[in-house]
């Protein structure tokens, strides 16, 4: 007798982790939603489904990175860094941009679940993102992964609202159009990333290497910026109100058009080329030793 009708969550649970090393992809894809629906409607689901998908996705990584796919189980409890090849690897008999889709259908089954789950998101720390270009149908938030290594990842157009990316390198990046709103990308090496009309809004960019960033219409509002290294970035019409840019680095940054109302820029470096160029955007600043300083009230004298 059946002990796993499958009809029964548990049944169709095990038939989707069996799925899971199908040949396939289109066997393995289903397989992926087929898991992230029955977490929506279990939540006793929730977290074993969050480590299966986590841990499979890192398998899929691996593979895209190395070329194998490694004969390893879902289920394993190992969340650490990538694995190392094993002898009973099997090629992957998809192509390079199948997997990638593989690994999208992955990240957005494993936001589904990170919306409804009570923990915060799921982990993928200090994990090797496949670089090359995935397409903007890219969905990952609430991930969490800090430290993460997205040198030569193009997410233009992605959706990465409040995830964890704190720390990661992702110098030269291509993220025009995303949308991180609400995301945490302190202390991220961001220098020469293209930025451009990306969503910021309330994104904690505190200590981000931003420099030579291509910030064009970009939107900042009530951004964290405090202590960023700004230097030579373009930020062209971009939208910073309210923003916190206390003792960012300026220099040589382009802000033509930039609003900057309600910005708070106590103590950010502005050289004096820069600060004479914009003196339209920063008319409510004035520059004291390359610092600007809130311009005092002449009637006043506050």
């Amino acid at each position: 007798m059946n002990r796993h009708p499958v009809s029964s969550p548990s049944g169709a649970l095990v038939d989707a982790v069996e799925q899971l090393g199908h040949t396939k992809i289109s066997v393995r894809i289903g397989a992926i939603y087929a898991l992230g629906h029955l977490a929506l409607h279990d939540d006793q689901l929730l977290d074993v489904v969050d480590r299966i998908l986590s841990a499979h996705l890192r398998l899929v990584f691996h593979e895209i990175n190395h070329d194998v796919r490694p004969a390893a189980s879902p289920l394993s409890d190992d969340l650490g860094p990538d694995p190392a090849p094993s002898p009973q690897a099997r090629e992957t008999t998809s192509a390079p941009q199948a997997a990638f889709e593989e690994a999208t259908a992955c990240l957005r089954a494993l936001s589904m679940v990170a919306e409804k789950s009570p923990f915060d998101g799921f982990r993928l720390d200090h994990v090797r993102w496949p670089s090359g270009t995935w397409g903007p149908d890219v969905r990952a938030t609430k991930v969490n992964a800090p430290g993460a290594d997205l040198r030569g990842v193009s997410l233009c157009g992605a959706e990465l609202t409040h995830a964890d990316l704190s720390n990661a390198s992702w110098a030269h990046g291509a993220l025009a159009d995303a949308v991180l709103a609400g995301a945490d990308l302190s202390h991220a090496d961001l220098s020469s990333a293209d930025l451009s009309n990306a969503d910021l809004s309330g994104t904690d960019l505190t200590g981000a290497h931003l420099v030579r960033a291509d910030l064009t219409g970009a939107n900042l509002t009530a951004a964290y910026l405090a202590h960023a290294d700004l230097t030579a970035a373009d930020l062209t019409t971009v939208r910073c109100e309210g923003a916190d840019l206390t003792g960012a680095d300026l220099s040589h940054a382009d802000l033509t058009e930039a609003e900057l109302s309600g910005a708070d820029l106590t103590g950010s470096v502005v050289d004096e080329a820069t600060y004479a160029r914009h003196r339209v955007e920063l008319a409510q600043w004035e520059l004291t030793d390359g610092e600007l300083r809130r311009a005092q009230d002449a009637t006043t004298g506050r």
